[in-house]
């Protein structure tokens, strides 16, 4: 089956980041009892280059000129990544950490969705 909707194929390989991001999110929480930033953190330096790397050939099919479009999706992760951070912080205060966990991280995935379709991957 062949995906053509590059939110759809945006989506599909955020799952994969979105599962191994939270599973590590929850071992740095729970088991290793760092705090909620730092397990954040953490768990989006795994999926980064995954990220990357599936964006440019799964979701966007831009292949070229990788290093320009490397920078400029660290620079889009890390705004969407402050986003993120914004959003767990304003939640945990007033809800269970692992539900502002799974808010935080869809605003992340919209801002960066956008950034990439409209700033890194545009043609």
């Amino acid at each position: 089956m062949k995906i053509n909707n590059t939110f759809t194929r945006f989506i599909t390989s955020g799952i994969i980041n979105t599962l191994v991001g939270y599973f590590v999110f929850f071992i740095c929480y729970k088991f290793i009892e760092l705090s909620p930033a730092i397990s954040n953190a953490i768990s989006y330096a795994f999926g980064l280059v995954c990220s990357f790397i599936l964006s440019a050939t799964f979701v966007f099919s831009k292949t070229n000129q990788l290093r320009k479009r490397s920078i400029k999706f660290i620079i889009c992760f890390f705004i969407a990544f402050m986003v993120n951070q914004l959003v767990l912080w304003f939640l945990s205060s007033s809800i269970n950490i692992y539900f502002s966990q799974i808010f935080a991280m869809a605003s992340y995935t919209i801002v960066f969705y956008i950034l990439n379709k409209y700033f890194v991957f545009s043609s």
